[in-house]
């Protein structure tokens, strides 16, 4: 791998999405890579900070609220369009409100 990988890609190789031979490609960059292994170490360093802030028990609950708002706005839409806003704005509403 000649160019670093973007900020995306170690995003997702951080969060398990890449699959396979493109994977341990990217993690043999990152091993070789000071650069990279920073961002990996960040990354790494905030989903810490996020499991410290954001508990489990309420990010679960969280998810189950949105996923509930989610149907509620689909069947009041009719299935169209608005029920993704509004399921966009609960998340984000409840992610970041302190408890």
């Amino acid at each position: 791998m000649s160019a670093h990988p973007s900020e995306w890609t170690l995003r997702r190789l951080h969060a398990g999405e890449i699959p396979g031979p493109e994977r341990q490609r990217l993690q043999a960059h990152v091993s070789s890579c000071a650069e990279c292994h920073e961002v990996m170490k960040g990354l790494e360093a905030n989903q810490v900070r996020f499991e410290e802030e954001v508990p489990f028990g309420r990010f679960a609950a969280g998810v189950e609220a949105v996923q509930a708002a989610a149907r509620r706005a689909w069947d009041s839409a009719g299935g169209k369009g608005q029920a993704m806003s509004t399921l966009g704005v609960e998340a984000h509403w409840f992610l970041l409100r302190k408890p």
